[in-house]
């Protein structure tokens, strides 16, 4: 892993789902945290104009299809609902991009080919020096009380993001039995 600078601000990746009555969808999107009311919680990097890399409305993302509720698949990193590129902010997505798909590429030669989305979003994390994976439990159909976010080493998260694919499998056949 690389060593942070003492500006530079620490990576989480912060994990939500979401659905409609066609496609199931596991995002994750790039965060730090922040101290608010006392709480532990997500929030928007600070992108520095003399940042190489950009990180704001960077996402990864998967989907299942409703009707089959099989294993996610389309896995992606990408940007999202971006209002404006100039021609710098475009270089410095492309780095971005060009970093985590060849840190990806790198990790597969040694790992082989990822087997989830969990495992996915772990070799994500691990090229971009994330310190660990945030889960937004308010989007979870279990969410009962208690904070909103559960702050998971990049391990413990990849483990509780295929928790969740199966979880929502699991319904699926509950439905059609």
């Amino acid at each position: 892993m690389a060593k942070q600078r003492d500006d530079e601000q620490k990576k989480y990746l912060l994990v939500w789902q979401d659905g409609d009555d066609q496609y199931f969808h596991i995002y994750a999107r790039v965060v730090t945290e922040r101290i608010e009311n006392g709480d532990r919680v997500p929030w928007g990097l600070q992108d520095r104009w003399s940042d190489p890399l950009l990180w704001s409305r960077l996402q990864i993302g998967s989907q299942g299809t409703v009707k089959e509720r099989g294993p996610l698949y389309g896995y992606s990193v990408e940007y999202r609902d971006v209002f404006s590129v100039d021609a710098l902010k475009a270089k410095r997505m492309t780095r971005t991009l060009d970093k985590i798909e060849q840190g990806l590429q790198k990790l597969m030669t040694t790992r082989g080919y990822v087997r989830t989305f969990g495992d996915y979003v772990g070799r994500v994390a691990e090229v971009i020096s994330a310190a660990g994976i945030v889960i937004d439990k308010h989007t979870l159909p279990t969410w009962d009380s208690g904070t909103r976010y559960r702050w998971l080493s990049v391990g413990d998260g990849v483990v509780e993001i295929d928790r969740m694919s199966r979880e929502w499998q699991k319904v699926g056949e509950e439905v059609t039995s």
